[in-house]
């Protein structure tokens, strides 16, 4: 309720692109309510063949338009997935109960998850990541009192967790993170983590497609690719600069989380393999 309005206001150029109307979300609401009602779970073709059938074309980016925006305004939510295929629920019979929380609590609770995940982070950071107005991005500084701790590094504000010992200390472990993980996405400002130099490399053309990263020692060192083979999985890596066989042999125990997770054994392949 805080954020969806300028969520939508931002989209609304491309709704009119699409000739999506307030009368085209209404009468979609009203399908796939129905369709929906009574606990059913429907994948995304499946409701998209709803909106067709009842007069509403799903032709080019519409359906998937109508879609998020009946997300947006809390009508649906992503259930379990049908096989292979994402599927949605009825948000209200899928989370019967929830907190109905002010705007001022909501921009409370928003900026100290925010902090408290992210942190240190900056206010910029912040704006950015939620959408927000600086204005309200102070307020919520403010609302979060005490629970927030601020330290100033190089003459920029950063602000944490007041739990949390801003005493900085450097990481050692190696991780292969996912193409649109927060580490990237959650700041405005990435420089801490990743070199300016290199920020082409992990989304090329700064056109919104974010490759998975590489890091070692809280630092992007550079990129992977994944290719699932019928019993195995091959990683590539690309890595920014030369690493040395220690570093190496982090990332081949940094694929086994991955490994565990696709179910198949996963191969790096190194150059000299």
């Amino acid at each position: 309720k805080l954020l969806t309005p300028r969520v939508i206001s931002s989209i609304a150029a491309r709704y009119r692109q699409l000739e999506l109307d307030d009368a085209t979300f209404l009468q979609s609401r009203k399908l796939i309510t129905r369709a929906l009602e009574g606990n059913k779970i429907l994948t995304r073709n499946e409701l998209l063949k709803v909106l067709n059938q009842g007069g509403i074309s799903t032709e080019g980016q519409r359906g998937i338009h109508i879609l998020g925006r009946l997300s947006q305004e809390q009508l649906l939510c992503f259930g379990p997935h049908q096989g292979k295929q994402p599927a949605f629920v009825l948000l209200d019979e899928w989370i019967p109960t929830h907190k109905d929380l002010q705007r001022d609590e909501a921009l409370q609770s928003l900026t100290e998850r925010y902090f408290t995940s992210h942190g240190p982070a900056t206010l910029k950071d912040f704006v950015g990541w939620a959408g927000l107005k600086i204005t309200e991005a102070r307020l919520g500084l403010e609302l979060a009192g005490n629970t927030l701790q601020k330290i100033t590094i190089e003459e920029i504000d950063y602000w944490l967790s007041a739990k949390v010992d801003p005493q900085l200390q450097s990481s050692t472990q190696t991780y292969l993170l996912a193409g649109f993980d927060e580490f990237m996405l959650g700041y405005k400002d990435r420089s801490a983590a990743l070199p300016v130099q290199y920020s082409n490399l992990i989304c090329p053309g700064n056109n919104g497609m974010f490759y998975p990263t590489i890091v070692i020692d809280g630092q992007v060192s550079g990129t992977w690719k994944s290719s699932l083979k019928a019993r195995s999985c091959l990683i590539t890596p690309q890595t920014f600069y030369e690493l040395s066989q220690n570093q190496k042999k982090a990332i081949d125990v940094a694929a086994s989380p991955y490994a565990s997770f696709i179910e198949k054994p996963v191969i790096v392949g190194w150059p000299d393999n």
